[in-house]
């Protein structure tokens, strides 16, 4: 179990391994399908449900992590994995009251460095859909470029960013 206290966050703010009612919480951050496919990708489940999301979610290939509060509030969600030889973040998603706020530096800092380590690799990569530009703007300024994906690139309208 993951149980990390983050010191630069002023309110305690911990990653953990997500809980039961995180998954319950995660569907009312994904209103639409779109939203759902935006976020997760184009093999979510939909119409979905939170046992249909957890397992959706939860393989063994992923490692999924959950931000919360020192009051027990979830901030943010997401997953990495190792792809060619990146640690590989999904699935990054800031509680929508949240969103603004630099949770989402915290959430992929902490989750890179858990990865990176993990993985025992060094730099870290994403997806994300040319459409979502908050995330874009916000992965660029975290320090990842956009680079050409070194297969062949099945997604359409995503970028492939790299951090190392």
């Amino acid at each position: 179990m993951v149980t990390k206290n983050l010191e630069s966050a002023a309110d305690g703010s911990v990653l953990i391994n997500p809980s039961e009612d995180h998954f319950a919480t995660l569907l009312t951050w994904v209103g639409s399908y779109d939203d759902l496919v935006e976020w997760g990708g184009p093999d979510m489940n939909h119409p979905t449900n939170d046992q249909r999301l957890k397992a959706d979610l939860c393989s063994e290939a992923y490692r999924s992590f959950s931000l919360v509060s020192g009051s027990n509030e979830l901030l943010a969600f997401g997953q990495c994995y190792l792809r060619l030889g990146r640690c590989h973040l999904c699935r990054l998603i800031v509680s929508p009251s949240h969103r603004g706020e630099g949770i989402i530096k915290l959430l992929i800092e902490e989750i890179s460095l858990e990865g990176r380590l993990t993985f025992n690799v060094s730099s870290c990569s994403l997806f994300v859909y040319e459409t979502n530009l908050s995330a874009i703007k916000a992965y660029l300024k975290l320090g990842f470029s956009v680079v050409d994906y070194p297969e062949e690139n099945t997604l359409d309208n995503c970028l492939y960013m790299v951090k190392s």
